[in-house]
């Protein structure tokens, strides 16, 4: 016992005394609790919910998360970085006001062109409002987790992600035992949204700070920080489009159960970056922003790269080697195929569960038009890649070359994020 705790004492005192580990343990706490709560409902909402249900979720999740990569024209990206307390909170509200304004005009171009669509119908209860309701939601709490990492307020941030894992999960199985579906799937992801974001503006906002947004500062951010909406809303979208264009693609060409093996698939195969990786990244982009002046940046991200590996390896090793195996277990012999993609697509997440926390570094050392065209690559070359799979025989195939694909362009980006820190990839390991 007393061994036990001389080796105990030192990794204690060591955590307590380091900011960066306290607040990324924090998080990956809460949003440990919030996915450990969406897991525990996914083998009943697996039986509850058919490949199709799930397809249609992927379709919904596709067409909102495009609109959301357009959040805030991609300002909210740049809240961590100033100095000044004042320019700040500045960036938070010129976010909030070009969202409400994107989404206001998303809805009034939906009302003008309704009548030249009317023999488009909403499918399995979706109503088109969900939408930019949606957008919405979701576009708002990007922006307020950015304001939450300048403000260190992680501990909100961590009760957030428990409250969004209850309450999606609650109305998913609520919904799903009522037989709305797969109405109950789109409307769990919404209202989770929601709650979160109500919840941070509660907490971590207060009113008086509204003075920092005089006009004539808003427009001094808006002019300073500019290369944020010129290059990364068009790289945001052109990375969500890479990714969501995904479902529209396998849809189009094979079927909604085939999207719907992929969408559970992507959905387990996440767990690890929900988990961890979500929580590195906020902590990670909040010590960068700091490291660049002080000169530490190529030792904070080589141990955090280091740890990332380290944790990320047996999940995905495991989901590669017995992917097949694991759904039929876990989510009933039906999702046997969804298994057989995670296979494929599990060596290209754990190179994004590992470079994805770094990835702040091309914001902050303004990589912003080389990663745009980078984006552009990942888009063709992914497009691609499914229509490739069509002709080689089916969607085993797509999905096959499309994790291949993926695998490649993802390596180049981790040695390119190496290079800019100022490591080098033998120093990395």
């Amino acid at each position: 016992m007393s061994g036990l705790r001389r080796r105990l004492l030192p990794f204690l005192e060591t955590v307590s005394q380091s900011s960066s580990t306290r607040d990324m343990w924090i998080l990956t706490l809460g949003n440990s609790i919030g996915q450990i709560a969406l897991l525990a409902t996914m083998p009943f909402a697996s039986r509850l919910y058919s490949p199709t249900d799930y397809g249609m979720l992927a379709l919904y999740s596709s067409i909102l998360l495009t609109g959301v990569s357009l959040s805030g024209l991609a300002y909210h990206q740049a809240i961590p970085i100033p100095s000044r307390e004042g320019d700040g909170t500045a960036l938070f509200i010129l976010s909030i006001i070009i969202e409400v304004v994107l989404v206001a005009l998303f809805s009034f171009l939906f009302v003008v062109s309704r009548p030249f669509f009317k023999g488009i119908q909403p499918t399995g209860g979706i109503s088109f409002w969900f939408f930019p309701i949606g957008i919405l939601w979701a576009g708002m709490y990007k922006i307020i987790t950015s304001w939450c990492t300048r403000e260190k307020r992680f501990s909100e941030l961590a009760l957030s992600k428990v409250i969004q894992g209850i309450m999606s999960s609650f109305v998913t199985l609520g919904m799903g035992l009522a037989f709305l579906r797969p109405l109950g799937l789109i409307a769990g992801y919404m209202i989770s949204q929601g709650m979160g974001v109500i919840y941070l503006l509660i907490k971590t906002f207060s009113w008086r700070q509204l003075k920092a947004a005089s006009p004539e500062r808003l427009r001094y951010v808006a002019a300073t920080y500019r290369r944020f909406p010129l290059y990364n809303t068009w790289s945001d979208l052109m990375n969500t489009l890479s990714s969501q264009l995904t479902p529209l693609i396998l849809t189009s060409v094979y079927d909604a159960q085939v999207t719907g093996y992929f969408a559970l698939s992507f959905q387990v195969i996440n767990l690890p970056m929900f988990f961890i990786g979500m929580a590195v990244r906020q902590v990670f982009f909040q010590q960068a922003s700091r490291a660049v002046h002080n000169g530490t940046l190529a030792e904070l991200t080589r141990s955090t790269f280091r740890r990332l590996f380290c944790i990320g390896f047996v999940p995905f090793f495991l989901l590669t080697l017995l992917g097949p195996q694991i759904f039929s277990f876990l989510f009933g012999e039906r999702w046997y195929m969804a298994g057989v993609y995670t296979q494929w697509i599990a060596p290209w997440f754990f190179i994004v569960f590992c470079t994805a926390p770094l990835y702040s570094i091309l914001y902050i050392l303004e990589r912003q038009r080389q990663n745009t065209i980078f984006q552009a690559v990942i888009l063709v070359s992914r497009i691609g890649a499914l229509y490739l799979g069509v002709f080689c025989g089916g969607a085993v195939w797509s999905i096959a070359i499309f994790g291949v694909v993926g695998l490649v362009l993802w390596l180049f980006l981790l040695c390119w994020i190496i290079h800019l820190s100022g490591n080098t990839v033998k120093s990395m390991f």
